[in-house]
């Protein structure tokens, strides 16, 4: 019975991230999203009974000690249209380790639900690389069920399925059971019906334990959720209870203290506005009430509203936007108790419910918090060309790191290590996706095209669409385009030892953020994508001065002495780091470097090995360069979006301020205010000697004299205009780099701690006040910024923002705001400017609670 129960065993990736969970003896959550079989209702007369208890009690008795929660989500008569509206709220809020998903009963018979299924199934997905799902099917008395359309749907998303139709249906047929011994009614099995379906599941988890790999670093990787396959509608949705629904408009209506709202015989008009191409409306209505409750979307034809179908689509197809809906009952004979109840309104697809205070507000809003759900990606880059017979050695010794967990590498070579490594390369390529690069940099420009064309020739199992240079001007990213490449590893970046990049540059704006050197983004399509070197600690690197220290290119690292075998917690916390910026952005990039021939490469293997077992721990996808990129453009768009970046101090500052002997650095804070002997400016802060310069000492800009260990969180904010940096609770930026002009003499106009020696940057960043003005449920925010005054290289525009510190999420923004204007997570709100020279700027904006 078990065999047959099993349809399929799905990509065993996440059930064993979940296991391996279990075996560290980490707390767990189970939970179950379904109708009433999952609920449970009368047919189960012992709650521990129920299949999801009787799941999260294997788990206790197969690991003793562990901490389970579980949360069954199951609600009688629902089908998964209103699960793909409630799962957020009753499911992947209490984070989940495990869900297991029951529709496919009320999913039949009430019209196609497939899009809605799939909706949960996104939702769930995309709440977490390291939750697991199982899919479970159950039946009618005639045997049907809608498991053929779910089945489809997990077979697209690699989810393991059961079935207790398949199990006990042969069973059924033959009489060896009969329908009484498991179900109370035609649908809802007894306690015996729900013991078969845990043994199903129960029997499943045990299996996959037996098949756990001992090492967590031999666990499989995620796959990338794939592409909708009936539609994504669902998977973005609003749900709003009755007592939180403020209408319009409710003439006749009252909010019963049940939270539904109820109109009486005599009848009434409910009125309310929702965004979104699906409209769905939880109803109750009586039967003296037939055929005189009716709906109007938008001022069109009316349309009569059943009591049946109220967890299906009231309105379809309708276009994105704002819609006005009433509900409207006339008049009708019935006794006191006949009420037409509205419990709940909702929507599906890109949608949000508006009160009525905020109707005077254009459509089209975005919604409150900035909640991208992006993707972290990462790639494993290295370059170089052979120098000496052991680097291929050091190729051979890099690979097997990053292939011992199944991860691809990007080589960025010359031809000539192509043809000394061509076998290797090949099988890497074809058994682990490796891919190759040219490493253009050293090569002249005139002989470039030529050497590109070789490497091409030599490359006969891939297409060269990625590049690698150091350091490239304006007629490089010519050629790159010219010659078809789509993406430069390396530093196209805004710098003062490039020529003029500010005028071409990256029309993307790879999401890197490194503070000294920055990419320059072009404002038309096309163009290569700027990919950075390596990813690193915007942090604690803006604040300490040091590029190469707090990467993810091990050697700096381990040379400082706080990277090493068994010392990787300061990695981890990086990469969780970067992780959370996926709520502000779409795609979030990140690059680990590594030179195969590298001195102290061996050193480099231990900590590399735990960090790449994280990645497949923590569900990130590894892929090759050429691969993030075209993710990262198809998540973007054509032209550089708006970036959002909030880094927290990570707990190591230590390793600075208090530098071991060896390392390759020392750092004194400055006391008191200096005179620099080139401008004269005051200047608060700190310097840092390097060991190879002993005799001299580099300066570093810090706000209002604050030593560096006392800073918080630094926002980083990027488009097309400039990046702008600012510290935790100021709301004026500590740093601005300007993508608008190309002063003479200068790569773009800058304002940079290294350069506060040079410059008294406090007379080129413009002072701002900010106050706040709140008014029952509103919020207005009023920002007065002082004029910008030209600085010595002449700019006469200055990308500006400004960040207003605290918890907004119970907010939403109004339409008609600067494009990269923003509610970032619970951080701050923040809203971009750009200056003209010599005009202040009074600006205001009134913030409404959802």
């Amino acid at each position: 019975m078990r065999e047959r129960g099993l349809v399929s065993a799905g990509d065993p990736a996440r059930i064993q991230a979940v296991l391996a969970k279990a075996r560290r003896g980490e707390p767990l959550c189970v939970a179950a999203i379904g109708g009433s079989i999952t609920a449970g209702g009368r047919a189960t007369k012992d709650p521990a009974r129920r299949y999801v208890q009787q799941v999260a009690a294997w788990f206790e008795k197969s690991f003793p000690g562990l901490k389970i929660r579980f949360v069954n989500a199951g609600i009688g008569a629902t089908n998964s249209g209103y699960g793909a509206l409630r799962v957020q709220r009753d499911v992947i809020a209490h984070q989940p380790d495990l869900v297991v998903v029951e529709y496919a009963v009320n999913d039949f018979g009430g019209g196609v639900m497939d899009e809605s299924y799939e909706g949960v199934l996104r939702q769930l997905l995309r709440s977490s690389p390291n939750c697991a799902f199982i899919e479970l099917f159950f039946m009618h008395k005639d045997g049907k069920s809608a498991q053929e359309g779910q089945v489809a749907l997990g077979r697209h998303y690699g989810l393991p399925m059961l079935s207790f139709r398949d199990a006990v249906w042969p069973e059924l047929q033959a009489g060896a059971i009969t329908w009484e011994t498991l179900y109370d009614d035609v649908v809802h099995p007894n306690d015996a019906g729900h013991d078969i379906a845990s043994e199903l599941l129960c029997g499943f988890l045990a299996s996959a334990l037996a098949k756990l790999p001992n090492d967590d670093r031999a666990l499989p990787a995620f796959a990338p959720v794939p592409a909708p396959l009936k539609g994504d509608t669902y998977e973005r949705c609003v749900l709003l209870r009755g007592a939180d629904f403020k209408p319009v408009s409710s003439n006749g209506w009252t909010c019963a203290t049940s939270g539904a709202w109820e109109c009486g015989s005599a009848g009434g008009r409910f009125e309310y506005e929702v965004a979104g191409q699906i409209l769905l409306l939880g109803r109750n209505i009586p039967a003296a009430a037939k055929g005189c409750v009716e709906l109007i979307v938008d001022g069109g034809a009316p349309q009569p509203l059943l009591h049946d179908g109220h967890n299906l689509p009231v309105a379809k197809g309708l276009t994105p936007g704002l819609h006005r809906v009433a509900v409207i009952v006339r008049p009708f004979e019935g006794g006191e108790a006949d009420k037409v109840q509205i419990w709940w309104g909702g929507a599906a697809g890109l949608c949000s419910i508006r009160a009525a205070e905020a109707l005077a507000e254009p459509a089209g809003a975005p919604p409150g918090p900035l909640d991208a759900q992006g993707e972290l990606v990462v790639s494993i880059c290295t370059k170089g060309e052979f120098r000496a017979p052991g680097d291929l050695k050091g190729m051979r010794t890099l690979a097997e790191a990053a292939h011992r967990h199944g991860f691809p590498v990007t080589w960025i070579v010359k031809p000539f290590t192509v043809r000394e490594a061509a076998a290797e390369l090949r099988e890497w390529h074809e058994r682990f996706a490796d891919e190759v690069a040219w490493f253009s940099e050293g090569t002249p420009l005139n002989k470039a095209e030529a050497e590109l064309n070789e490497l091409r020739e030599l490359v006969t199992w891939q297409k060269v669409v990625s590049a690698g240079h150091t350091k490239y001007d304006q007629s490089w990213a010519a050629l790159y385009e010219r010659l078809e490449i789509e993406s430069v590893w390396g530093r196209c970046y805004e710098q003062t030892d490039a020529d003029h990049i500010c005028d071409r540059g990256s029309p993307h704006g790879f999401y890197y953020l490194r503070p000294s050197n920055y990419k320059a983004p072009r404002v038309e399509p096309g163009g290569v994508v700027s990919a950075p070197w390596l990813s690193n600690d915007p942090n604690l690197i803006f604040w300490s001065g040091f590029q190469s220290s707090f990467t993810f290119d091990p050697d700096d690292p381990i040379i400082m002495g706080f990277l090493g075998a068994g010392r990787t917690e300061y990695w981890r916390a990086l990469v969780d780091q970067y992780g959370k910026q996926t709520r502000y952005n779409n795609l979030v990039p990140l690059i680990v470097q590594q030179e195969y021939a590298s001195p102290i490469l061996q050193q480099s293997l231990p900590p590399m090995d735990d960090l790449f077992a994280y990645f497949k721990q923590k569900g990130i996808k590894v892929v090759p360069l050429a691969e993030a990129v075209s993710r990262y453009k198809k998540a973007v768009g054509s032209l550089t979006p708006p970036t959002y970046g909030v880094y927290e101090s990570l707990g190591h500052l230590d390793i600075v301020r208090n530098p071991l002997p060896g390392r390759h650095f020392t750092l004194e804070l400055v006391s008191k205010p200096l005179a620099t002997t080139d401008q004269g400016a005051p200047f608060n802060g700190y310097y840092t000697t390097r060991w190879d310069k002993p005799a001299g000492k580099r300066f570093y800009y810090h706000p209002e004299g604050k030593k560096f260990y006392e800073h918080g969180k630094l926002f980083v904010y990027y488009d097309r205009n400039g990046l702008i940096l600012f510290d935790e609770g100021t709301a004026k930026p500590v740093r601005i780099s300007s993508y608008l002009e190309i002063p003479e003499g200068k790569t773009g106009f800058d304002v940079l701690p290294e350069m506060s020696h040079f410059f008294d940057t406090a007379q080129y960043i413009p002072d701002v006040e900010v106050k706040r003005e709140a008014a029952g449920g509103a919020l207005m925010i009023r920002i007065a910024i002082e004029p910008f005054r030209t600085n010595v290289a002449a700019a006469k525009r200055l990308p500006y923002g400004v960040m207003v510190w605290g918890d907004f999420s119970a907010y939403r923004l109004p339409a008609g705001l600067p494009e990269g204007a923003a509610i970032v997570g619970d951080q701050g709100l923040f809203v971009p400017f750009v200056l003209q020279v010599d005009n202040p700027v009074q600006w205001s904006v009134t913030l409404r609670k959802e």
